[in-house]
């Protein structure tokens, strides 16, 4: 707004210094040219007068093609995080889904053999691929947050549902975490275990019950937003 604003008041100043300009009387021998001399003076002038608004043009234009380029740039790198990071997050809400269904199946059900030996093997193989998704994440969010300075947030709306959808994950594998390494007993659930439904139900108030649900809820945000990069980025820019 407050470029607008400058732009209309070099307009009116503009208009105003040709209005007194026309004003104005100049005398006869202004438009005389007393010699060869002073006809190439005034001709070197004029040409410097042009070169300089030339000059101007094409750095103005310059400027545009570099936001361009970084604005391309950008996007390419953001769909290429994008990518990878797609089969992350359901492989990430897999990892949660099968711990949360064998907490249901098996600890709460108080099975002891399942405590004290595959237990072990469970939580192993949630903290490995939390490990993975974590770091993953962060790489990703750092990438995202560069497109909502240049952009906007409501112009990322699609990425920032799936990060929410990461940081849900996320969660849920820290409360897990923290509730088989306590040992799940009952006594445990009114704490942890309550963090736990409570974090599965999160997702679950999302309708991401399903592997099928969760599959078309990533690649639906996924697709929109490649999509509206290759409009405004990648495509436009060629």
């Amino acid at each position: 707004m407050k470029k607008d604003w400058v732009v209309w008041g070099g307009c009116a100043l503009l208009f105003f210094t040709g209005v007194v300009w026309g004003m104005a009387s100049a005398p006869k021998e202004f438009f005389h040219v007393d010699s060869v001399h002073d006809a190439f003076d005034m001709a070197a002038s004029i040409a410097t007068v042009l070169g300089v608004i030339g000059a101007i043009v094409q750095l103005n234009s310059w400027r545009k093609q570099q936001a361009a380029n970084n604005d391309h740039n950008l996007a390419v790198r953001i769909a290429s995080e994008l990518n990878g990071q797609e089969n992350k997050i359901k492989r990430a809400w897999g990892t949660a889904a099968i711990a949360h269904h064998a907490i249901a199946a098996n600890i709460r059900a108080g099975d002891e053999s399942f405590k004290s030996g595959a237990r072990a093997g469970l939580v192993k193989y949630v903290d490995t691929q939390a490990e993975d998704f974590v770091k993953a994440s962060a790489e990703f969010k750092s990438v995202a947050f560069e497109c909502d300075v240049y952009w906007g947030g409501s112009y990322i709306s699609p990425v920032t549902e799936l990060i929410e959808l990461s940081d849900l994950c996320i969660s849920y594998f820290q409360c897990f975490r923290s509730y088989v390494a306590a040992g799940g007993a009952a006594e445990l659930a009114s704490i942890d275990g309550g963090s736990l439904d409570k974090a599965w139900g999160a997702m679950e108030a999302k309708g991401l019950v399903r592997f099928s649900e969760v599959g078309v809820y990533v690649s639906t945000r996924v697709e929109e937003f490649v999509s509206i990069l290759r409009r405004d980025f990648i495509t436009s820019s060629k």
